[in-house]
């Protein structure tokens, strides 16, 4: 599956990473250090960490894994999720050449390239079905459309299309549009994620972030995710920072943990978001703190949906 993994390669210029460009990027928080121990002891109670545990510090990359190329799953580049799209026969046609059970469609979001607020989607279509899918065609905003061709039984297609503004800042927005195969239409509907506004937050350290934790303006909320145990630890971990395009947080030189990270990253409207990773036996526990009550909820929906 090299190639269904490989999106940077194939669409040249588009971004391999989940940051944001913007005209103007939010800028690093000034905070003032404390004890690193009182980080420590804010997310203890939480994760049933002790405060002589290792500090959390770099991980490492992920490496994707290969399949077979022709098989459609539920997948990821090293720093990219790919996220389902909602595909619905349109109830005006009595018979349709397709079948939306059979036909799923994929995609990733990239900002795009030398424009605010804007995002590019990368979208790819697996015919499941045992019929040629023909002159496939998928249709966004009127004026957006991206010509995929003959889809096989068994079989994908991939596409780059866009830009697409941003509805509003620090919040999900969803684009709706029509995918066209074998003469018969079927609606798409695509939810754009509140994390596609976040950057990394660079330069933190765990006294900054125990700062951060103490001065009362922080949300909270945690959830859990399930992985499948052949996955890595590390995996997991760089998948969700470049879902949330996020930094890690520096660890003070401390040795590095495989089953825990704190990572940092902030919004172009200003939202301060802090996440603690806890990976253990096919469970992936998700600490949130965040300045932004609204982005908070919309950001825990939006990881609770995800499928690693």
């Amino acid at each position: 599956m090299s190639d269904l993994l490989d999106l940077g390669e194939s669409f040249g210029a588009l971004p391999t990473s989940s940051q944001p460009t913007a005209a103007t990027p939010a800028q690093p928080l000034a905070l003032n250090a404390t004890s690193a121990n009182a980080f420590s002891d804010a997310f203890g109670d939480l994760l049933g960490l002790d405060s002589s545990a290792p500090k959390p510090s770099l991980l490492a990359q992920s490496t994707p894994t290969d399949g077979a190329s022709s098989e459609m799953r539920f997948s990821y580049t090293e720093k990219k999720i790919w996220m389902k799209a909602t595909v619905k026969t349109r109830k005006s046609l009595s018979l349709s050449n397709v079948d939306a059970d059979q036909v799923s469609v994929h995609f990733q979001v990239f900002p795009a390239t030398g424009q605010d607020a804007a995002v590019h989607l990368a979208v790819r279509v697996h015919n499941a079905g045992s019929r040629l899918l023909s002159n496939t065609i998928l249709q966004i905003d009127q004026d957006k459309s991206a010509v995929l061709g003959d889809i096989a039984p068994n079989s994908f297609v991939s596409s780059k299309i866009g830009p697409f503004t941003c509805a509003e800042v620090d919040a999900r927005f969803d684009l709706k549009g029509t995918l066209s195969a074998s003469g018969s239409p079927v609606n798409v509907k695509f939810s754009i994620p509140a994390s596609i506004h976040l950057v990394p937050w660079n330069g933190l350290t765990l006294d900054d972030v125990s700062n951060e934790l103490s001065s009362g303006n922080m949300n909270s909320k945690s959830i859990k995710l399930s992985f499948p145990l052949t996955m890595p630890s590390h995996s997991v971990k760089s998948i969700l920072m470049g879902h949330l395009s996020a930094a890690e947080v520096d660890g003070a030189g401390t040795v590095a943990s495989v089953t825990t990270c704190t990572l940092a990253a902030q919004s172009r409207g200003g939202t301060k978001l802090l996440t603690l990773l806890k990976v253990k036996d096919g469970v992936v526990k998700i600490d949130l703190k965040c300045s932004n009550e609204l982005f908070l909820k919309e950001l825990a929906s939006e990881l609770k949906k995800l499928e690693l």
